[in-house]
């Protein structure tokens, strides 16, 4: 059976963009589970793994390779405007004057999955092989595992927060602020990551350059075009309500710091983020509204049927479920406890502590963006790809039970930071 390629991508477009929005809409399934995660899944269910295997003829109908070029398209599209909302979330004010507890705690809830993921790594590289991408060694493909051990979804958290009631709260604060600290470092992380791979050296005069040209690239964004964008607010040539001109104009610029970024040698996803990020909150907000539905229920499910192609999940296939059961736990223990625990030293009530271990263990859409960016620069292998995959679905799905889980201890609304700071010096001493 043929069907003309316009029709197809129609076909296409209505399974993928209707069937994961309306199974999410159903109540039980809406309360647990945030959209994303319904998008992962179905774009895993329609490929390899599961409809090719049990209705073949029906995979090749609906998703022959020669028909993938647009998906592919729109897929990278859409990557670009999920950075660039991920940059519109990124809030300032979510990490100044927060204290000495919040920089050990965002430091921590960092460190302590890049550290157990890289290790893990270290461990899988010579017993794994099949998991290793063919242009990674040792210790890219630890870092690189290490990196997404690390990774917390800001936008999908925001979602959540939301949904239970809590972004306004102090508590939502602190913890979109964590999150805020780890993407922000999470960019960085892969830059570095990248550059190694890409010039496939250590070569100290190459990664001078690239990170001169970062350099030279972030203090125009910050010292020049931050300010220019505000000048322009100032002068009512942008309004805060953006019309299609202006959003023209946004996009355009958009497009301009993803494509300096991907010429940098690093990745044009940092360009979108730090484009969305040095935005005036002032414009922002009506930006953020005005696309996120299209971004988020219409753009991205053509990256997610993308990402469900490249997931082929062999059940039998030890390596498979060696990097998800290590990852998976991995994730857990060092995003979880990596939070809770300095939480709870810096004077936190336990409550709190565990809540914030909960939020941070969100991975969502932004480790299916990570790891995509990290298969195609063949750090990981596909095998690694489909077991990791899982990896985030697990750690997304526990996500919001756990906080709604913990939301029910015992409230202790004023937190004995003092205390916690005497607790915090104790260790320094020790050390």
């Amino acid at each position: 059976m043929n069907i003309h390629s316009e029709a197809l991508f129609l076909v296409q477009a209505l399974i993928l963009i209707g069937l994961p929005y309306f199974i999410w809409k159903i109540k039980f399934i809406r309360a647990y589970m945030p959209l994303v995660v319904i998008q992962i899944i179905i774009g895993v269910l329609l490929g390899p793994t599961i409809l090719a295997k049990i209705f073949p003829q029906a995979y090749q109908i609906l998703f022959p390779s020669e028909s993938l070029s647009i998906v592919n398209g729109l897929s990278w599209f859409a990557v670009v405007f999920f950075g660039f909302l991920t940059g519109l979330h990124f809030d300032s004010h979510d990490i100044k004057d927060n204290g000495k507890s919040f920089s050990i705690i965002s430091l921590a809830s960092i460190f302590a999955p890049l550290t157990l993921g890289a290790g893990v790594g270290w461990f899988l590289y010579e017993r794994f092989p099949e998991l290793v991408g063919s242009a990674a060694n040792h210790t890219t493909f630890a870092f690189g595992l290490g990196i997404l051990a690390a990774v917390t979804a800001l936008p999908v958290l925001s979602s959540i927060l939301l949904e239970m009631n809590l972004i306004h709260t102090n508590l939502g604060r602190t913890v979109l602020g964590f999150a805020t600290v780890s993407d922000g470092s999470l960019w960085i992380l892969i830059s570095v990551l990248l550059a190694l791979v890409r010039f496939n050296t250590f070569d100290v005069v190459v990664i001078f350059k690239i990170a001169a040209a970062s350099a030279i690239y972030l203090l125009f964004m910050f010292l020049v075009a931050k300010p220019f964008i505000v000048r322009l607010i100032d002068n009512k040539t942008l309004s805060d309500d953006p019309d299609h001109g202006e959003l023209v104009v946004i996009t355009c610029l958009l497009l301009a710091s993803a494509i300096t970024t991907e010429l940098i040698g690093i990745h044009y996803l940092l360009g979108a983020f730090l484009f969305g990020a040095i935005i005036p909150k002032k414009i922002a907000i009506p930006i953020y509204e005005k696309t996120e539905s299209i971004v988020l229920v219409i753009l991205l499910p053509f990256f997610f049927i993308l990402t469900g192609l490249k997931t082929h999940l062999v059940f039998e296939d030890v390596a498979v479920w060696a990097i998800f059961g290590f990852m998976t736990i991995t994730t857990v223990v060092g995003k979880f406890f990596g939070t809770a625990v300095p939480a709870k030293i810096c004077g936190y009530s336990t409550r709190t502590s565990l809540l914030f271990g909960s939020f941070m263990l969100c991975k969502g859409l932004m480790e299916i963006v990570v790891l995509n960016i990290i298969l195609q620069a063949q750090i990981i292998s596909s095998v690694a790809f489909s077991g990791m995959v899982l990896m985030a679905l697990v750690s997304t799905i526990i996500t919001k039970p756990l906080g709604i889980f913990f939301e029910e201890f015992k409230r202790q609304e004023h937190p004995n930071i003092a205390k916690g700071y005497d607790n915090v010096k104790k260790i320094f001493r020790a050390v």
